[in-house]
């Protein structure tokens, strides 16, 4: 369904299926029950989903998959943008590289984090001063 990656190894997670079914049937009374009611329902019940490195469990509901997918398409496009700015915009040589990383957050910085070097910040073409 969605391609999640586990918080403490950085692995893929995999849907736990055998779990997820019982988090569902758990919550169904009856055979008898209206399908439109128990579909709607499972949207608030949750899918569990399982580090195979780690062996890390996460329960989810589908809006807080959304939400984990769209943080990381947004990391994504961010440091595509970054890429493409230290490609085009930075005078590498006006780059003090033993200088200790600042704190921007405009992007995912040198370190993934939102630092970068105190010379690309100030050339940069993301930061909404202006690099300023």
């Amino acid at each position: 369904m969605f391609d999640v990656k586990c918080d403490q190894c950085d692995f893929l997670l995999r849907l736990d299926e055998d779990a997820t079914y019982d988090e569902y049937i758990s919550n169904i009374k009856s055979v008898k029950d209206d399908v439109d009611v128990l579909i709607e329902a499972e949207l608030f019940s949750y899918m569990i989903y399982k580090c195979d490195n780690c062996e890390e469990v996460y329960r989810f509901m589908y809006k807080d998959l959304e939400k984990r997918v769209r943080l990381q398409l947004l990391y994504e496009v961010l440091n595509g943008k970054r890429i493409e700015m230290l490609r085009t915009s930075i005078d590498i040589y006006a780059v003090d590289i033993s200088a200790p990383l600042a704190f921007c957050g405009e992007c995912p910085g040198n370190d993934g984090n939102g630092n970068c070097l105190p010379g690309i910040m100030k050339q940069c073409s993301i930061r909404s001063d202006g690099g300023n």
